[in-house]
Formats: structure tokens, sequence, C-alpha cells
């Protein structure tokens, strides 16, 4: 395992209003198909750091956000809900995208396969990202211990969304990660409760299940048991790869992320 170079710098970004908010997005523009990244509940624009060029490069048309409280977006009303499905619907319309390969890491991924779900004529593809999609998946052994130990999500961010192996081989690069910021923002809406699986079953778009082998949230048998619940999926495992696929294995996430869309032009 080598280290990953420092990210190269991010397209220019500018405020999109929605209602109830102001969104910082990057976007590159262009012709291209748009593929929209979604970034994790500890995430902003810059977790995609590594995407924009190469996936430019290939002749799409890259797009991020900063979610509502994260990064640099400005919440301006708020009713008690998690409105990020609808800000993303709303930002591609202002955007004048009306269908998208839609990527989404962990939380984000529950985004994404909502709009799935809400928008189906949207998403051209669907790519989960060390994500369960926001399906709950019951346990299949009755008083067996959690996945997650109790205070898991408390631990510094660094230790539950890097792999141990991306550590501690690119320590600088887990500097840069750090210095995101990768806080769980103040004042987020609560997430909804939960996707029905059988409802993943509707949902039109071939799916990726991208995950890494080392991942603590999502590890490969979680993707393995929600692969069938959907029409079209495939899983791509990163090796020695923990919760952060696109930063930690840039070089392979974005082979196989290419070749997903390509697989489906």
């Amino acid at each position: 395992m080598t280290a990953s170079p420092p990210p190269p710098a991010l397209p220019d970004g500018r405020y999109v209003e929605v209602p109830g908010a102001r969104l910082w997005v990057a976007d590159t523009e262009g012709p291209g198909e748009a593929v929209v990244l979604l970034h994790s509940a500890v995430g902003s624009v810059p977790h995609w750091s590594y995407q924009f060029g190469p996936l430019a490069a290939a002749g799409y048309r890259v797009i991020a956000f900063d979610r509502r409280t994260h990064g640099r977006s400005v919440q301006l009303a708020s009713d008690g809900a998690d409105p990020s499905v609808s800000d993303c619907a709303a930002l591609l319309d202002e955007l004048g995208v009306r269908r998208a390969h839609v990527v989404g890491v962990a939380q984000g991924g529950r985004v994404a396969a909502e709009l799935a779900l809400t928008a189906p004529s949207s998403v051209a593809t669907l790519a989960l990202i060390a994500s369960s999609g926001g399906v709950r998946l019951p346990s299949r052994v009755p008083d067996a211990p959690p996945l997650m130990p109790p205070g898991f999500t408390s631990l510094p961010t660094w230790f539950t969304e890097l792999g141990a192996s991306y550590r501690s081989s690119d320590p600088e690069g887990v500097l840069r990660w750090i210095g995101l910021g990768n806080e769980h923002p103040a004042g987020l809406a609560a997430p909804a409760a939960g996707i029905d699986a059988a409802d993943l079953a509707t949902i039109p778009a071939p799916v990726l299940l991208l995950g890494g082998d080392a991942d603590g949230f999502t590890p490969p048998p979680v993707l393995r048991r929600l692969a069938p619940l959907f029409r079209d999926a495939r899983i791509a495992i990163l090796r020695e790869c923990g919760h952060s696929p696109q930063w930690e294995r840039p070089g392979e996430f974005n082979s196989e992320l290419l070749a997903f869309f390509r697989a489906h032009a």
C-alpha cells in the first residue's frame, strides 16, 4: 500500500439557494452526464477531492455540495426533519440536471437511496459507498452483540472512519483528512427512521455496493445481505480499506466507479 499524493484543488464553489438553505456547491459544469457526490455525516465537499479530476477527465460533469449545517452551507429555516433528499432534488433542478449518476458515502448513501426511491427518473445509477443505504437489516441471531458496541461512534472520527492500514501507511494523509474538519455538525436534523428493505426492489437504477474489508460500520457481509434486495446490484470490495474508500483508496475507487458508469451507459 502506497501513500496517496495530496488531493488536487477543487473546482471553484458557489452558493445555490434552495428552500430553507444556501448550499455550497462545487460543479465542474460542462455537457457530460452528471455525477452527484453525497458526503457522509462527518463529511463535506473536500472529502471528494480525489474524485473531481478523474471523473471530469472521463467526460462527466461532477457535482458535490455541503449538506445543511455541514461545511460552508447555511440553513435558513428548518421544520425539524432532515431535508437532505429534498435539498438534493431542488439543487439538481436549479442546476438544470434532470438525470444523474448518484453516489453517496456512508450517511450520504441513505440520501442517495431515498432520492432513488422518491425520484427514480432522476437517478441513472446508484452507488452506495460504505453504506447500507439507510436500510435497517434485522439481526439473524437473537440477542447477538451488535456490530458496533455502545460508544463506538463517540470514538475519534479518524479512528472510526479510516482503516488501520491507511492510518499506519499514510500518516500524512490522515493529517490531511483530520484537517478537513470531521466532527458531527451541531444543529443537524435527525435522519429518517430507516428505509424498508422491501422498498429497495422498486428502485429501477442499477446499483453498486462498494465498501472496504476493514469497515467497522458496513463490512462486506452487510453489503452481501443488501445486494439481493435490489433488482440489479453488484458488489466491489476494496482490500485493507475502512469507512472512507474514496479517500483511502482513490485510484481503485475511481476505477470501480467509472467501470460501473460505463457498464450502464
